[in-house]
């Protein structure tokens, strides 16, 4: 009996220590799968350093520094492989001696801590880089002082392998002052389809291309003409591509269109002030984002300093207004929504900070929740989960 009681207790014992082992496992795997991090691109002035990483914690609506990554100067927009393995920036600042070009910068992300290290580096073939997106096979690059979209191509490494095409617009708009000549300032795919888009403020136009296996050639969708002085800087699309918005920088506008890319067709819906109607200081608009589940658009207001939130209509897609949100900064440039649909951050220029808003998912509407993170010039905003 004495030998049959110690075997039992024996199996107990290490059946207890496997369960408490497997409980820690569980633990650990729980913990990794909920770390967050939030990238930060800047403009290389006030001290700026280069990419800020910060590690958040959600529960405590806490986020703490963990890496400064420096490289060419103003890396000014950034954009997350869809795979979350790698990360890559758009650079004012050439390679060596090229002083008229940009740059691109590829990193790979640590997948336990989210830290970046240098891949490589490669020209981005035109002037100004303002904006990047990455697919997974191509980076799209639109610069603002050149004019020009540039498509390069990215292997399984996440290393830029090389130049698919650039192309060259040409033309200007109605206001000297900002459009002389092309200016392209944002550039991504259109969901569901081989197209992509480029926002063409300087000629008001956004217009639709396709990427060949060395070349760059016009889409069969005609091209989106806004109003004439509108300016069109960054557009968002709906969840099933159906919908494009597009903000209007220089008229503080948002215009709505539909896309039909199996009929090759596109139509206008409707256009809606960003702004007071009481309000006649100076402002443009900057970035425009839906909430995770397309019920809800915002816009950020630079000059008015504030985020224009808009319901989307479920029956007539019309937008309709709810609210202005003060941002409680300067220039708020770049702004983002978490992948939960949660929080809201907008990066305030002029102000050097990053401002936490809490969002309410039913009626789209943000409360202060009192963070603040403090970077100098933040212009571009990234976030990754795992």
């Amino acid at each position: 009996m004495t030998n049959k009681a110690d075997t039992m207790l024996r199996n107990y014992h290490w059946m207890f220590i496997f369960l408490l082992l497997a409980g820690g496992c569980s633990e650990t795997t729980e913990s990794r799968s909920e770390q967050e991090r939030l990238y930060v691109g800047t403009f290389s002035v006030r001290g700026s350093k280069g990419v800020y990483v910060y590690a958040f914690d959600r529960e405590n609506r806490r986020f703490s520094p963990q890496q400064t990554v420096t490289g060419p100067d103003s890396p000014s927009f950034l954009d997350i492989s869809p795979d979350g393995k790698f990360l890559y920036t758009a650079n004012r600042q050439g390679i060596g001696s090229d002083t008229i070009s940009g740059s691109v910068s590829a990193y790979g992300i640590d997948p336990d801590l989210g830290q970046l290290s240098p891949l490589n580096e490669f020209s981005s073939f035109g002037i100004s880089p303002c904006h990047i997106y990455a697919d997974g096979r191509y980076l799209y690059l639109s610069h603002y002082a050149g004019g020009s979209i540039s498509v390069l191509s990215v292997g399984e490494d996440g290393q830029i392998d090389h130049l698919i095409d650039t192309v060259q617009h040409h033309g200007n708009g109605p206001n000297a002052a900002r459009q002389e000549a092309a200016h392209l300032h944002s550039i991504q795919p259109v969901p569901h389809t081989p197209y992509f888009l480029a926002a063409d403020l300087g000629t008001d136009q956004l217009t639709f291309y396709e990427v060949g296996s060395d070349t760059v050639t016009p889409a069969p969708l005609p091209a989106i003409r806004t109003e004439a002085g509108a300016g069109p800087r960054h557009f968002t699309f709906s969840p099933d591509g159906r919908l494009l918005y597009v903000a209007e920088e220089l008229t503080s506008n948002v215009s709505v269109y539909e896309i039909d890319a199996d009929r090759q067709q596109t139509r206008f819906l409707q256009r809606i002030s960003t702004l007071p109607e009481d309000f006649r200081e100076q402002n443009t608009v900057a970035d425009i984002h839906l909430s995770p589940d397309g019920r809800f658009l915002y816009v950020s207001n630079r000059g008015h300093e504030s985020l224009a939130i808009f319901a989307v209509g479920p029956e007539d897609d019309q937008l309709s207004f709810k609210a202005h949100q003060e941002v409680f900064g300067k220039t708020p440039r770049n702004f983002m929504i978490d992948p939960r649909g949660t929080f809201l951050l907008v990066a305030n220029e002029a102000t050097d900070e990053i401002v936490l808003f809490e969002r309410d998912q039913e009626t789209g509407l943000l409360r202060d929740s009192g963070v603040r993170i403090a970077v100098p010039s933040p212009v571009t905003l990234a976030w990754k989960a795992f």
